[in-house]
């Protein structure tokens, strides 16, 4: 959950940014086709006198969207308990699913499965040498 919440925030901050940098990119009369700077006319201002006020209606807009996703709640309060129902739910089968994987290694072998382990004074003796088996002519 805590991996969601950091790539929901950093890709939010990338998708805030992102409009401002392909603004000036399609500000620059360089970066257009030959055929659309013969057309214009109107005399173009250097990016970097819009680029502070850019960047400030673009913070002004993400706050405004954010005191509306903050009251989200408070307009669809239906809405909010079944998300909130679904996602304890959804938690509550992780958990369980969880539990039930952790049991199954954890569970021992059965006694018929389980090999005697011999005593220290008889792995000394006991060396056993692997023979190949022959080879068909």
């Amino acid at each position: 959950m805590r991996f969601l919440l950091k790539c929901i925030f950093w890709l939010g901050g990338v998708f805030l940014l992102m409009p401002g940098i392909m603004g000036k990119q399609a500000d620059n009369p360089a970066s257009q086709p030959q055929s659309n700077r013969a057309v214009q006319t109107t005399p173009q201002t250097p990016p970097d006198q819009n680029a502070p006020a850019d960047l400030v209606e673009q913070w002004l807009q993400a706050g405004k969207t954010l005191q509306e996703i903050s009251t989200f709640c408070d307009r669809n309060p239906a809405l909010c308990m079944a998300g909130k129902a679904t996602a304890q739910q959804a938690g509550e089968q992780a958990l369980l699913r969880a539990k039930d994987a952790l049991d199954s290694f954890a569970t021992p072998a059965p006694a018929a499965q389980q090999q005697p382990v011999p005593s220290p004074a008889a792995q000394s003796v006991l060396v056993r040498i692997p023979v190949p088996t022959p080879r068909p002519q």
